[in-house]
């Protein structure tokens, strides 16, 4: 059996729940503060759960709060103004009743006519203005909100949180920190920001996610192991669940993963890489060399440029690539790492030698002996050492 994506089906964005999902009922709690404040961002990159949380809150909370629920997957041609403000309106418009005569409207007009309309800056804000909640409180999320590049958007999106009734509240789920004036809002109170540190499971969660997912009840040792490893990620923990299932023992799927031997996660980490070109491949591979990297680590071990812009594609593609907290340093999970670097040094063994040797020359540049010294560790070159 081929483990894919496909397989984690607790990332999918919807708001169908799967089944056996374990509710995050600490997380469900502290989106509960959306309603008593105009904005929220879940700030994660893919693979936290971040889109099946919220969706798990929208479908929880819903009848019991009487709530309106707009949800919005954003794409690229969100970046167009005509397109964001068309769809936020279309997506409100059923938790709406006009107030007062609106110069916006999305019934069908002459194309010219809307086109005019969808050129002013405010009409978004007009239709806020013109119209009043049918629902005691409206919720508009907006997932993937990474994938708006448009700063004329990013202006639009604090004017609409600014300006919009008390009772609509915004959700935006992004895998960076969208450029909004998310500080001053956290300061006065009106932005709540979870961030993928409190996305990761507690060995609490840990400990109910593998009883539901694999039927399987960990001794406090093992609890602690599996968290020492995930660190609570819901990626990982999926994959051991996987391998928990086929009544393999704890210590010994482990071992597997560790070591690059667990077909599961080789099976996923294949599947991964199939679906991206050879270009971007052979980056993640030649990166899994580095240990942690930033750009220009990459750039000078692979003698190219434009390494941040392969980070980003990796990032947005894959669940193998993991970004610090500032997006600046970047290392593959614990788990993939070993497989990885198998498949780097299989492929191509004199390539891996050569970003080996150019790594360690960048470290001594950087006057960094103990990342020297961990690159040649993880090179095996012992006479080199």
């Amino acid at each position: 059996m081929v483990t894919s994506e496909n397989d984690l089906h607790f990332i999918k964005p919807s708001l169908r729940l799967p089944n056996n999902y374990v509710s995050r009922k600490r997380l469900l709690t502290i989106i509960d503060h959306l309603l008593f404040q105009p904005l929220l961002i879940i700030n994660s990159q893919k693979g936290f759960g971040s889109s099946t949380l919220m969706a798990d809150w929208c479908i929880t909370r819903s009848e019991e709060y009487s709530l309106g629920i707009a949800w919005i997957t954003a794409s690229e041609s969100y970046n167009e103004k005509r397109d964001f403000e068309r769809n936020l309106v279309e997506q409100l418009e059923p938790f709406f009743v006009k107030s007062a005569p609106s110069h916006y409207s999305t019934e069908k007009k002459g194309r010219a006519d809307t086109d005019d309309q969808l050129r002013d800056d405010k009409n978004i804000l007009r239709f806020f203005s013109s119209h009043i909640p049918i629902k005691k409180d409206v919720v508009l999320v907006i997932d993937n909100y990474n994938r708006i590049t448009s700063q004329q958007i990013h202006s639009l999106m604090d004017k609409i949180v600014d300006l919009m009734p008390v009772n609509v509240h915004i959700a935006l789920i992004s895998n960076t920190l969208p450029p909004l004036s998310v500080v001053l809002r956290q300061v006065t109170g009106r932005a709540l920001v979870i961030t993928r540190e409190e996305l990761l499971m507690s060995s609490e969660e840990i400990d109910m996610f593998l009883k539901t997912q694999a039927s399987y009840t960990c001794s406090s040792q093992e609890l602690r192991r599996i968290k020492e490893i995930t660190n609570g990620w819901v990626i990982a923990l999926q994959l051991i669940a996987l391998e928990l299932k086929k009544g393999i023992a704890v210590s010994e799927a482990l071992e597997r993963i560790l070591s690059g031997r667990c077909a599961t996660v080789n099976s996923f980490i294949e599947d991964s890489l199939r679906s991206l070109s050879n270009n971007e491949k052979a980056f993640i591979l030649n990166t899994s060399l580095l240990g942690g990297f930033n750009s220009g680590l990459a750039d000078y071990a692979l003698s190219r440029h434009g390494s941040d812009k392969l980070i980003s594609k990796s990032l947005e593609k894959t669940y193998l690539l993991m970004a610090d907290q500032d997006n600046k340093t970047f290392s593959y999970h614990l788990i993939f790492v070993a497989y990885l670097t198998q498949l780097a040094v299989k492929t191509s063994p004199e390539k891996s030698k050569i970003v080996f040797d150019r790594a360690v020359q960048w470290y001594l540049k950087s006057d960094d002996i103990n990342g020297a010294i961990q690159t040649l560790i993880r090179s095996k070159d012992w006479n080199f050492c």
